[in-house]
């Protein structure tokens, strides 16, 4: 009887603690949910408000008819002023010749694009305005425009095919922009309405996001009816949905820390009752233990397991379903969740791989462009044009790098990036590459400190990509070092390796983003006015130097510096 009393009693502690683990699941899994839709709204907001600015941006209105009307006006003089120089010099200049040839082709697009926008197909309309042959087509309209002036003396300008070009562009984007603001509304509409339920609170914080969500709509309206911007009310609605958003991200992520928590307790207390209860039965007290850690414990901790694993990016970590209950419905749930993560992060990989192998032939072109109008092929340039060329030729430059980053980012991850390594001794290579920061650091006020310890010491690296990754972590130490301020660079000998670090007095890292500074697009430094990034940096310092063999890490501290380490293996080791 005794036996039997302490079985049932055990059996009962057993079934309490899984009907808690249960509720417990069912929990984390709608609070994520509901974490997904406030994201979701929070996202949709910034897209409201853009789409928003950019048709208020254009003043004016144009209907399809009064483009076509200034389109033909233009048509018509310069058919004119053909007439006019062929009269002249008694033939068509070649120049003229070739802006009627394109003037046709414009003409063309232009009304194609008219068509769908009278059709209501403002999608197909706007994406002829804006496609790169109908800028190219309207850019070299009016270069032979200009040129064509400066020789026979037009009585049309370019301005006079500007104001054409401008009131085609103004018939569809303001439409389409306005189609856009309402697609989104509508669908910030019923999220709102969605959460609403979801939260279970529609008389206070639910209903209060329905009612200023169909408010942003009915601004917007008005906005357009009157011909004037609202910008108190619009903001006045977007400050009073917000901060309920932030309350619901925050009290979701909240209750599911705490329901982990929770699950982590109710492990704990059943796995300390299966071993009183094997001290207290012996054996059955053993198959009892086993069963339910098989059945309980080990599936948990295998999806916390899985779970740390997916926050680092790790996809492939898929778990055996051993149960037909909610534990085993919710492992599938998680797999299934993996495999959507893995799908879009894969999706994340071949779109940007494809777009930036995309965007080198046309940047490509755009740089050769720009030599071109330096040089003066295409005619004189003023001092004024000189320099906006220039700029225009560090900007192509700086997205040209951010291309190939993200290529070789992407080679990388996908194992094809290959090195070129040599055998090189590495204090006279740290020392060449420091030298090129000199200036810098000169003009900027900061100090440099060096103190190299791996006389004799050598390795086998890509001297290339070992430069980029010493490039980087300099460079951003210069970024967030203010003048006066302290960079030193060490490196000393460990073992088989050889440890390098980059040491700077700056404004530091919070503690909080340590563990995502080397996620890619991820901002590691304190806000500093007139330092921007791309995020792809450090990410690429550190598969630059685990392909070495090596490892990298980070310390920092706000306000007092940040520590950037990483150890790589030596072939002389002493």
């Amino acid at each position: 009887m005794l036996l039997l009393a302490v079985v049932l009693i055990g059996n009962f502690l057993f079934l309490y603690q899984l009907s808690k683990l249960n509720r417990i699941i069912k929990t984390t899994s709608k609070g994520m949910f509901r974490i997904v839709v406030a994201q979701d709204m929070r996202k949709r907001l910034t897209l409201e408000k853009r789409h928003r600015g950019l048709y208020h941006a254009i003043k004016t209105r144009v209907d399809a008819s009064e483009a076509t009307a200034k389109i033909e006006d233009f048509r018509d003089n310069l058919k004119s002023e053909t007439k006019r120089i062929k009269a002249k010099f008694g033939r068509d200049p070649s120049t003229i010749v070739e802006i009627n040839k394109l003037t046709a082709e414009f003409v063309e697009k232009s009304d194609s694009a008219l068509s769908f926008l009278e059709r209501d197909s403002l999608e197909a309309a706007y994406s002829i305005i804006r496609s790169d042959s109908f800028s190219m087509l309207a850019s070299s309209i009016k270069d032979r425009l200009g040129t064509a002036n400066k020789r026979y003396d037009l009585r049309i300008v370019e301005s006079d095919f500007g104001s054409a070009k401008s009131a085609i562009e103004t018939a569809v984007l303001r439409p389409y922009y306005y189609l856009l603001f309402t697609t989104e509304n509508e669908l910030l509409r019923k999220e709102a309405d969605s959460l609403a339920i979801l939260i279970g609170d529609k008389d206070s914080i639910g209903r209060m996001l329905v009612e200023y969500t169909d408010s942003l709509r009915v601004v917007f309206e008005r906005e357009i009816q009157t011909g004037q911007l609202d910008s108190a009310a619009w903001n006045a609605a977007t400050r009073i949905i917000s901060p309920p958003l932030e309350e619901i991200l925050a009290s979701e992520v909240e209750g599911v820390s705490q329901t982990f928590r929770e699950s982590q307790r109710a492990v704990a207390l059943t796995r300390t009752i299966g071993i009183w209860g094997a001290l207290t039965l012996f054996s059955l007290g053993i198959v009892i233990a086993f069963v339910i850690s098989r059945k309980l414990a080990a599936p948990i901790a295998k999806l916390r397991s899985a779970a740390n694993a997916a926050s680092r990016g790790e996809w492939d970590k898929h778990i055996p379903v051993s149960t037909n209950d909610e534990i085993g419905d919710l492992t599938d749930d998680f797999n299934a969740m993996l495999r959507d993560l893995r799908e879009l992060d894969e999706m994340k990989t071949r779109f940007l791989a494809s777009i930036t192998h995309d965007l080198k032939s046309p940047i490509g072109r755009v740089r050769g462009n720009i030599a071109n109008l330096q040089d003066g092929l295409l005619g004189p340039v003023t001092e004024g044009q000189g320099e906006l060329l220039d700029m225009m030729g560090k900007d192509i430059e700086k997205l040209s790098r951010l291309i190939h980053d993200i290529l070789d980012l992407q080679k990388m991850k996908a194992g094809a990036f290959k090195l070129d390594l040599r055998e090189v001794e590495l204090k006279e290579f740290i020392l060449g590459v420091l030298e090129q920061h000199a200036q810098v650091l000169i003009e900027k006020g900061i100090e440099l400190g060096v103190k190299l310890e791996i006389e004799g010491l050598r390795a086998q690296i890509d001297q290339k990509q070992l430069e980029r990754v010493f490039d980087n972590l300099v460079g951003n130490a210069i970024k967030y070092t203010s003048a006066g301020g302290k960079i030193i660079i060490e490196a000393y000998h460990d073992g088989n390796n050889a440890v390098f670090r980059v040491i700077d007095t700056g404004v530091g890292i919070p503690k909080e983003h340590l563990t995502n500074v080397f996620d890619e697009f991820f901002q590691a430094g304190q806000k500093v006015k007139g330092v921007k990034g791309t995020g792809l940096g450090l990410t690429i310092v550190k598969q630059l130097i685990e392909t070495h063999g090596g490892v990298i890490w980070v310390e920092s501290e706000p306000q007092i510096g940040t520590v950037f380490a990483f150890r790589l293996p030596l072939i002389n080791p002493r």
